[in-house]
């Protein structure tokens, strides 16, 4: 998910987000946080107005962002309209001001945060942390054990020594981290996207890989603008990233208007859903583009 200004009409990083979360009073505590897979999305417990609400943690996004009924319900300050450039489109969008959120001991503020339009399949979630908030720390996402954290310092060094493995990632448009990818053979680029409940190749790589498409039917996904596409399923018989090997994997095929932002249009991509990463734990350096897995 990303913005871009409506005056300027370009792609770039929310600077007044990451300048406002890197001057704010951040906690150095190390500490975990609860994380719960709630609709398919993983989500974390984040603090805003002394109230405890449950967010996606979202490594795909750019900036933050808040559904209608949780802005309203919280006052939350009306800002400057952006346009959003999320997975499968554009729009123009409001922002609402969140002037602390906290999240793991950490308080990052005043954010401006991207209101999302009300979702077509009825879930009622509350929001999406992004890189504004967590992309100065070491993120520490632990699927398989229910936990994340945001890290730095000796925290930060001490889970790196544990994990040991890095592997390099380059960076998107946005700050987003890629990896390579091996697709039956061909490889490929992956964006870490938490927030994508399913992993998504484009045409090149499921054409560059043979995929085989599998029986189930074509089906339309929103995304975060809820511009619908039509998205159909293939079988990786086997993908390796991040040292191991997975057999048997169903993957969603479509050409994503993202890929595009991303420089990956022409290129084999695809973006790396938490279905796909349900079974890792990952420490993710967005600064210094690396990841650690086990």
């Amino acid at each position: 998910m990303l913005k871009r200004t409506v005056a300027e009409k370009i792609i770039l990083v929310s600077r007044y987000a990451l300048a406002a979360c890197a001057l704010s009073l951040c906690s150095p505590v190390a500490a975990d946080v609860p994380l719960t897979m709630t609709h398919g999305y993983p989500m974390v417990p984040v603090e805003i107005v002394g109230r405890q609400h449950m967010f996606v943690l979202d490594t795909g996004a750019e900036g933050s962002a808040v559904y209608p009924e949780m802005a309203n319900e919280l006052g939350l300050p009306v800002a400057a309209a952006e346009t959003l450039v999320g997975q499968t489109g554009s729009a123009e969008l409001p922002n609402r001001t969140i002037t602390s959120l906290q999240i793991d001991g950490h308080l990052c503020g005043p954010l401006k945060a991207t209101e999302l339009p009300a979702r077509r399949d009825g879930l009622r979630l509350a929001g999406i942390v992004g890189l504004d908030v967590i992309g100065n720390k070491v993120l520490d996402l632990d699927v398989p054990h229910g936990r994340a954290a945001l890290l730095d310092g000796e925290a930060a060094t001490s889970a790196i020594r544990l994990l040991g493995k890095r592997f390099p990632a380059n960076r998107v448009t946005g700050g987003l981290l890629a990896i390579p990818i091996r697709l039956d053979g061909v490889i490929g680029w992956a964006v870490i996207d938490t927030g994508a409940r399913e992993t998504r190749v484009n045409s090149v790589f499921a054409r560059a890989a043979k995929l085989v498409a599998d029986a189930r039917p074509a089906r339309a996904v929103n995304g975060a603008t809820q511009n619908a596409v039509a998205v159909t399923s293939a079988r990786v018989r086997e993908a390796r990233f991040l040292g191991k090997r997975r057999h048997g994997r169903h993957v969603g095929v479509v050409d994503l208007p993202v890929f595009k932002a991303f420089g990956l249009a022409d290129r084999p991509a695809m973006l790396l859903g938490i279905d796909w990463l349900s079974d890792y734990r990952l420490l993710i350096d967005f600064r210094a583009g690396s990841v650690w897995s086990r």
